[in-house]
């Protein structure tokens, strides 16, 4: 079953076979079906390996302005993992009704927030960095400071694996399995 949106906000359409089958209107923070979690587990697996993709092209490319559009791209897919992973808590549009956040994939949110790791000190300041050397222009990110993007993919790679050892299998897809078993 594919899905795709038809309203960001509020309705998910499903196709089978390129076949209308239904759609579904999600309320604030819906509890998910396992199928549609499954689903969705694809997603997390296309992130993490455009990240490590990403990581890999950044750290080859030797012509400024192709690195720097694969560091990037790169920050995007860190940023949407991290996310993903930790998402905040107490602000009232965080997470959003139509995110998707690991605690999704638990009967009880405080599962995966007990057991996911710390965050690192580089990870607790990456979307500061982001947004101050990437995403917006300010006087800090004319410098050209350097990324570790390789420790970073690694730490979110670790992360990933973890929450594998956690989440319930009847909610995690084989492109998921499949990841973490080659």
């Amino acid at each position: 079953m594919v899905y795709e949106w038809r309203n960001a906000a509020e309705i998910i359409e499903f196709k089978q076979n390129d076949r209308f089958v239904g759609f579904k209107v999600m309320k604030l923070r819906d509890r998910q079906s396992d199928e549609t979690l499954r689903v969705i587990s694809g997603r997390i697996i296309y992130e993490l390996g455009m990240l490590q993709q990403t990581c890999r092209f950044a750290r080859a490319e030797t012509i400024r302005g192709r690195k720097n559009a694969f560091l990037e791209s790169w920050t995007i897919h860190a940023r949407n993992l991290l996310y993903f992973f930790y998402s905040p808590n107490g602000s009232k549009k965080c997470p959003r009704r139509d995110d998707v956040i690991a605690e999704d994939f638990f009967n009880e949110e405080s599962v995966w927030r007990l057991k996911r790791p710390t965050k690192s000190l580089i990870m607790k300041n990456f979307n500061r960095r982001v947004g101050k050397e990437i995403a917006h222009l300010t006087y800090v990110g004319a410098f050209g400071l350097q990324w570790p993007n390789s420790r970073i993919t690694n730490e979110i790679r670790e992360i990933c694996l973890r929450f594998y050892e956690v989440v319930p299998s009847s909610r995690i897809g084989p492109k998921f399995v499949n990841f973490f078993k080659t």
